[in-house]
């Protein structure tokens, strides 16, 4: 047998399981993975090879875990709206979960149309960053000089659970859109959208069952408990003052360099820079936090492209931040108030462009953020196209990037 070791700590794509599925996806009739750790920016990356295969009469089988506070109803949603009508015949969706264990594999399999095929087993998790950005290794195999029987060994064991979840097996469940509703429900995963400061999946009670003991296997060891530690909740400056009279949020024009780079293949987290003066930050629920005591805001996310605006993508309870970067104790660099925004939500929307035809936010576009709830929430309408990106112009402060924004300018949601 010969085996090939990859790890991405070389940096090298080829040595990562995107540059693995980068090479075989465009030829593929059979894809089947299992992973304990999922996220659909992984797959949307390959989102056009996917139906390509399954268009052809190909197949498609994902395993996933339900595992603590990571899996959200929009990656589960999102993966069923690609698979399409595909599912149950050429395609299957499964969901493994234990109450008292982590569903934790992470296995590819991946067969071509010339009848070769190919497996990939390691560390990395079915995300974004597990199959192209983190510290990860696996093995890599190939039937034309590995043992084909290892290869049927990955495959059945992913196929299993789909016969597991087709027998009614209490541990793994097919994931339809009813179910997802009911997941939502028993708080075993995030909401499409939930409300801020709303508890995650560890609040509720699961429906899985526990696992059963491995025979001369050590049980699993309690950890104490540590208190969590949490960033000062006064606020800078007293209560934050009032937006101007008829003001729900503001308008900012996306600069083509740093706006925008989250829908480019750049590294690192997505960000908006809304402004560099205290003028909106006055007016947001900001506290210290870090060692640098730098202001930040803690609040949920809904974001849409106004062209498709009933296409909601949200953050779920996995809460995101605006941060007064340069204005903490110790002052460094020019102040930037800056958005973060969830790889998740980007490629989400990617999505929304990718099934509708429309294009990406770019340099030059328009965003209108809505601040509701006492700024523990934010709406963002990325703007691309006229009558509301004129509109939408004529509120920015002269000479600068962004304004404010007046009620009932954008659609409603």
């Amino acid at each position: 047998m010969l085996l090939r070791y990859a790890d991405s700590s070389s940096r090298r794509l080829d040595d990562t399981i995107h540059g693995w599925l980068q090479t075989l996806l465009p030829s593929a009739r059979a894809f089947a993975c299992q992973s304990g750790y999922y996220r659909f920016d992984a797959l949307a990356s390959f989102g056009g090879d996917v139906q390509r295969m399954l268009a052809g009469g190909g197949r498609f089988d994902l395993v996933v875990g339900a595992n603590e506070e990571r899996l959200s109803a929009p990656d589960l949603q999102q993966t069923l709206d690609l698979l399409g009508s595909h599912v149950p015949a050429d395609a299957s969706f499964t969901l493994v979960g234990a109450c008292n264990g982590l569903f934790h594999p992470k296995a590819y399999y991946v067969e071509l149309v010339d009848g070769s095929r190919h497996a990939a087993v390691g560390s990395a998790n079915f995300t974004i960053q597990g199959t192209g950005h983190h510290v990860e290794a696996c093995v890599l195999l190939d039937d034309g000089v590995d043992d084909p029987s290892v290869l049927d060994a990955v495959r059945d064991a992913i196929l299993a659970w789909r016969g597991r979840a087709a027998a009614g097996a209490a541990g793994a469940r097919r994931v339809t859109e009813r179910y997802i509703r009911q997941l939502e429900a028993e708080r075993i995963i995030d909401p499409v959208s939930a409300p801020p400061g709303g508890g995650g999946s560890s609040g509720g009670r699961s429906s899985f069952p526990p696992l059963s003991r491995i025979q001369g296997a050590p049980g699993p060891r309690r950890k104490a408990r540590r208190a969590r530690r949490s960033a000062p909740g006064a606020h800078l400056r007293g209560a934050p003052e009032a937006f101007p009279s008829g003001v729900v949020g503001i308008v900012k024009r996306l600069s083509p360099r740093n706006d925008v780079k989250g829908f480019r293949p750049d590294r690192g987290t997505p960000y908006i820079s809304l402004t560099t003066s205290h003028e909106l930050a006055n007016r947001l629920p900001m506290s210290p936090f870090g060692k640098n005591s730098e202001p930040r805001l803690d609040l949920a996310l809904e974001a849409r492209l106004y062209e498709a605006a009933k296409d909601v993508v949200g953050s779920g309870t996995d809460t995101t931040n605006i941060t007064f970067v340069g204005t903490g104790a110790t002052r460094s660099g020019h102040p930037d108030l800056r958005f973060n925004i969830h790889h998740t939500v980007v490629a989400g929307l990617q999505y929304v462009a990718s099934r509708r035809g429309l294009a990406i936010p770019r340099g030059g576009d328009f965003m209108a953020v809505e601040f509701l709830e006492e700024g523990r929430l934010a709406r963002l309408t990325f703007v691309s196209t006229d009558p509301l990106r004129g509109v939408l112009r004529q509120f920015l402060k002269r000479g600068r990037g962004w304004g404010w924004l007046p009620a009932g300018i954008v659609p409603d949601w």
